[in-house]
């Protein structure tokens, strides 16, 4: 079984704009440390995966706060969803396996995913055309070395966040995974 975790990144509120927000909205939510401008959210009923709230989440937080929002999806490591947001407004979505659950054989091509705009407003400052080969490698592209496939979505995740050159912030972290270990830290719990 692979990782499952969902989460969102804000670029710019600080973290007791973001709680206040979090409390605001009536959300149950572990809220990390700001750093670079950076703070990650992994609210409760995200984690269910149902790609309505998580959206719903990350547009209401990104409307509140005025601010980008990056919803990040990992499905079993066989799917990367993201979402990003500005101000309430979708700009961008992303599908590293859109036929996942309709098992088409040969597999779809990952969608969406628009490179500049992602990093424009999440990167730091982030290299366009590392994160475009990021979005559309898949297995068994003959121009990569193969040491460079994604095996699992985790791995494109970790690779997306380098290319993107974020501070040392915990993404891959969801809110079942916090409530079960010690909560790390700098994260606080709101809710």
């Amino acid at each position: 079984m692979g990782s499952f975790y969902t989460n969102l990144a804000l670029r710019g509120p600080d973290r007791d704009q973001i709680i206040a927000a979090v409390a605001g909205l009536g959300y149950c939510a572990f809220v990390s440390r700001s750093l670079s401008g950076l703070t990650m959210v992994c609210e409760e009923r995200s984690d269910t995966r149902d790609l309505g709230i998580w959206r719903d989440v990350a547009k209401q937080l990104s409307r509140w706060l005025q601010c980008p929002a990056l919803a990040v999806l990992n499905h079993d490591d066989d799917v990367l969803l993201y979402s990003l947001y500005r101000g309430g407004h979708l700009l961008d979505e992303y599908n590293s396996c859109p036929d996942y659950w309709i098992n088409q054989d040969p597999p779809a091509l990952p969608q969406g995913g628009d490179a500049a705009v992602l990093c424009e407003a999440f990167g730091m400052p982030g290299d366009a055309a590392e994160v475009n080969r990021i979005l559309r490698a898949t297995p068994g592209d003959e121009d990569r070395p193969a040491e460079n496939d994604f095996v699992v979505a985790f791995e494109r995740h970790v690779a997306l966040v380098q290319a993107l050159r974020w501070p040392e912030v915990d993404y891959y972290a969801g809110f079942d995974l916090l409530k079960r270990e010690a909560m790390p830290t700098g994260w606080v719990f709101v809710g």
